[in-house]
């Protein structure tokens, strides 16, 4: 599997889940008002950021996966009718 696209993967979609952390902060009401209404809610960018990060590491994670698995079943396929033609000309 290649880490880099991985990493990568998991570093964009923790940004867009960041981002989308902060507009959700920004559109739900403050139930619990505090003295700085106007810093960023860390709690639920934070948040946003982790779900994006294991969501964009694990998609990914499953197309390197299905690419390796891919390769494998078309060197078997190789394989086979590379053995089934040579038994044939055996024959």
């Amino acid at each position: 599997m290649n880490g880099r696209c991985i990493l990568f993967s998991a570093i964009v979609n923790a940004v867009i889940g960041a981002v989308l952390g902060l507009i959700l902060a920004k559109l739900k009401p403050q139930l619990y008002p505090t003295r700085s209404e106007h810093s960023p809610p860390i709690r639920t960018i934070l948040v946003g950021m982790a779900i994006g990060g294991m969501f964009g590491a694990t998609v990914e994670s499953v197309r390197e996966l299905k690419k390796q698995q891919d390769r494998e079943e078309n060197l078997r396929n190789y394989l086979q009718t590379y053995l089934s033609l040579r038994d044939m000309d055996r024959k």
